[in-house]
């Protein structure tokens, strides 16, 4: 985590995997340093639970895209030596590199001249192997990341993340009546039309992707909020819609009616696209 002093607040940064997430925290719109900061480092703790870090070896192990060797950490590298005379002399060596438990960057080199290319080669990997198998799997809290200029805080990989749960307790709570044989009736309704149950709007059939565990899995979604009938009103099966789950959920967040809108435009225009791709094109 860095501090901008030019724009007075903290920004919280966190890399998984290539992707970093960024975010500003100033003093101005939470009240002051420490509320910022704390603001920060809650947004970097929630960042950190839902992408949790890697380990240290599996950071070690990762192939980047400009390795040309075939083994992670493992180069053949041009060497040139200055001599007192004035004169240079260069050699090629195969180097391992390696990050220690400290984070500073370690080579060793392994001469070609000396022991050849494919045997100077075999020692740079096997060396490295053996550097990365020696480290602690987990980082310390004592191994923190910052950036030149910067002002270093302490933030270590990683923090203990916990809750609480589990106590019983007691709401009280406000419900709509629902009518369980006008769900069953719609479920039978569905089976009678279609032989099977699926989605009316993706068509994800869950006996199909979890066989037995799946058989009579569906959820039933009425197109006009219960909420907004006010009092007990007469439901027909054309007022219902078998979902899965996912659809289900999605078209809870907002507007119930047009998010449905949306989700099935999104549908339809997937089964043309599939309906008029050419074969072979992919």
């Amino acid at each position: 985590m860095n501090y901008e002093t030019s724009a007075n607040g903290w920004l919280a940064r966190y890399t998984r995997e290539g992707v970093t997430f960024s975010q500003l925290f100033t003093d101005s719109k939470f009240g002051g340093e420490n509320e910022s900061f704390e603001a920060a480092k809650k947004w970097h703790d929630e960042i950190r639970e839902i992408f949790p870090p890697m380990s240290r070896r599996e950071f070690m192990r990762q192939k980047k895209v400009t390795n040309t060797s075939g083994h992670v950490g493992v180069r053949r590298d041009l060497s040139v030596v200055n001599k007192k005379n004035g004169k240079q002399y260069s050699y090629y060596n195969w180097v391992a590199s390696w990050i220690d438990d400290t984070g500073q960057k370690k080579y060793k080199q392994f001469s070609i001249s000396k022991y050849g290319e494919e045997e100077a080669k075999r020692m740079a990997i096997a060396h490295r192997e053996k550097m990365v198998s020696m480290l602690s799997d987990e980082w310390g809290d004592d191994y923190w990341s910052y950036r030149p200029g910067d002002r270093r805080i302490r933030t270590p990989y990683h923090r203990e993340i916990y809750g609480y749960e589990g106590e019983e307790i007691y709401r009280i709570h406000r419900d709509f009546e629902r009518d369980k044989d006008l769900r069953d009736k719609k479920i039978d309704a569905m089976l009678s039309e279609h032989g099977r149950l699926m989605c009316e709007v993706c068509g994800f059939d869950f006996e199909e992707a979890y066989g037995t565990l799946g058989k009579g899995v569906i959820e039933v979604h009425h197109i006009k909020p219960l909420s907004e009938l006010g009092q007990s009103t007469k439901i027909y099966l054309e007022d219902l819609m078998c979902m899965c789950a996912n659809c289900h959920l999605v078209i809870h967040i907002g507007n119930e009616q047009e998010n449905l809108r949306k989700l099935k435009m999104i549908f339809e225009t997937r089964k043309k696209k599939e309906a008029n791709r050419v074969p072979g094109s992919d």
